[in-house]
């Protein structure tokens, strides 16, 4: 699972692949970068409280990876 939780990486794979992330109805729109820890928090706290539900029974989280930058 990848997680774009900045601005400019969700504009990048809406421009990037627009067929996936770009079509009408896709509803791909970031509130900002202010909200980028929060989004991040949320995605960590559903692996480990429900991964279940989001891969299935036959694909259990291992490990969890995080990385990021801060831009100046």
């Amino acid at each position: 699972m990848g997680v774009s939780a900045q601005r400019t990486g969700v504009n990048g794979l809406v421009s990037t692949f627009p067929e996936r992330y770009g079509a009408a109805g896709a509803n791909l729109v970031h509130p900002g970068d202010s909200y980028s820890y929060d989004i991040f928090s949320q995605v960590g706290t559903a692996l480990q409280t429900d991964a279940t539900s989001i891969f299935g029974p036959a694909y259990p989280v291992q490990r969890v990876i995080a990385i990021g930058i801060q831009e100046p």
